[in-house]
């Protein structure tokens, strides 16, 4: 490849990475973008945050645990947090179809924009539905800002219980916090910590004192952040948008050559072998639902610090049973020798969701397909005590500790290409099934192990995560790699 050819492609990576911005520069909203300086903006911003009970990052913590112990029921204030003159507090109830679009709405217009107003986020119902009706999912969680002229819906924000282990030893009933958003006119209006404030009193009243989020920026203070990486699957069609442009010098063939599955990393065949022969591999239905809770919390447990615990099939069913152009799931399954027959085994699974953006310029498609990673899970232990001598350890004459180590760092490297393989197919299958563009990931739980070698690249945008009331001591602190939960 040229050198021509090899800029083109840095530069195609660096359009996939940095497309979007989250918010006004001035902001007050937690995710708001951030800039190298301190701003007055950014200042006022972090007035709020050194009120709330969030890790500081200039202070040593001997162990992990919560910054404010847990409240009294008695003491939670039963009014909801006080609003300026013109504007009440309205539960959204997502049943209601008119509900529904009020959200799609303000989140299409509001919550992720495109910096040369280029594409806009297309929020559908039923992706709503599925993000914000999770098993045992509150209503009174799904918390809207209107105003009392006309009604309009103009803030929102919504809470999902969740189980979270942190750091093996702490299992937590967590808050997870999502879709923080508000019309553009109340940006300078400081009504986001109002928002944020109303949904911890309503959590706070249901016993849970802890909560997690994500941000497009930093704040005070991220206990980890994670990289975007996107891989191009629709070069053409990404061109053809405006999405991304070929830069003078090179040529669109150049990158669709570079990108093209079948011609660099995708064979059925292949795969199937690399699988271990008596596979198949199918979408994930209801049958499999055990089997691959099972092998989920066995994998995360295993591979990752911080990560959901999924207690029922229910959850793990609504979260991973494909929805068409919702989420898509795919399990391995063993078949008996020489045949198609299956075993009924559940070796693998790996799923994305999508997201698509709307092309608002003058193009002759109307919207890009975007596919995210989501939860997968493989075998973390393939090597055992008593079947490493088939996997070429041989223990005789090793301490136990030194046979440990060689059967963990065994089981790492075959984690890795099992996983780089079910990646590899998921691309496919991506492009195949959701008919996908581009395939997004950030860096974290295995994902490093494939990023490279199937010519993803490196964005510029970043993932920040938070904990709200629970901080990580100075010895315990969590890297991209420990992280194992997946957030919309």
């Amino acid at each position: 490849m040229t050198a021509e050819q090899t800029n083109a492609i840095r530069d195609l990576i660096e359009r996939l990475g940095g497309q979007y911005t989250l918010f006004d520069t001035d902001s007050d909203a937690p995710n708001g973008s951030e800039s190298g300086s301190t701003s007055a903006s950014t200042k006022k911003a972090h007035e709020f945050w050194d009120t709330q009970p969030v890790q500081r990052q200039d202070r040593k913590i001997a162990k992990d645990g919560p910054i404010h112990p847990d409240i009294p029921l008695e003491k939670v204030p039963r009014e909801p947090v006080t609003l300026p003159e013109g504007y009440y507090w309205s539960e959204i109830n997502v049943d209601d179809e008119a509900q529904l679009k009020e959200i799609h709405n303000l989140l299409s217009v509001n919550y992720v924009e495109d910096v040369d107003e280029m594409f806009r986020f297309k929020y559908s119902a039923d992706f709503l539905i599925w993000a914000l009706k999770s098993p045992g999912y509150r209503s009174e969680w799904n918390i809207g800002i209107r105003n009392t002229g006309n009604k309009e819906l103009q803030g929102f924000v919504s809470g999902t219980e969740m189980d979270l282990r942190v750091n093996e030893t702490n299992r937590l009933k967590m808050t997870e916090i999502n879709f923080l958003c508000l019309s553009k006119k109340l940006r300078k209006s400081r009504m986001a910590p109002l928002l944020i404030k109303e949904i911890t009193r309503r959590t706070h009243l249901k016993g849970i004192f802890q909560a997690l989020y994500t941000a497009g920026v930093r704040l005070p203070t991220p206990f980890t952040i994670c990289q975007y990486y996107h891989r191009p699957l629709n070069i053409r069609k990404l061109v053809d948008t405006g999405f991304s442009k070929v830069p003078p010098g090179s040529s669109l063939s150049a990158l669709v050559a570079h990108y093209d599955l079948k011609a660099n990393i995708y064979g059925e065949e292949k795969l199937i072998g690399q699988l271990g022969g008596n596979v198949r591999v199918r979408p994930m239905q209801a049958k499999d639902v055990p089997q691959v809770r099972k092998l989920l919390n066995r994998y995360l447990r295993a591979r990752s610090r911080m990560h959901p615990v999924f207690d029922n099939d229910e959850t793990v069913g609504h979260w991973l049973l494909p929805r068409t152009h919702t989420v898509y799931s795919y399990v391995v399954e063993e078949i008996h020798a020489g045949t198609n027959n299956p075993t009924g085994k559940v070796l693998d699974m790996i799923s994305f969701y999508m997201l698509p953006s709307t092309v608002l310029s003058d193009s002759k498609h109307s919207h890009v397909n975007c596919a995210y990673l989501f939860y997968y899970c493989v075998n973390p232990e393939p090597v055992t005590v008593e079947s490493c001598q088939s996997h070429g350890i041989d223990p005789t004459g090793l301490s136990k500790t030194a046979l440990r180590s060689r059967i963990k760092a065994s089981n790492s490297e075959l984690v890795a290409d099992r996983v780089r393989t079910l990646m590899t197919y998921a691309l496919g299958l991506a492009k195949r099934d959701a008919h996908a563009d581009v395939f997004n990931c950030v860096d974290m739980l295995d994902n490093n192990s494939f990023v490279d070698q199937l010519r993803f690249g490196r964005g510029d945008g970043f993932l920040h995560y938070y904990f709200y009331n629970w901080q990580l001591g100075s010895n315990s602190a969590l890297t991209q790699r420990d992280v194992g939960l997946f957030m919309l």
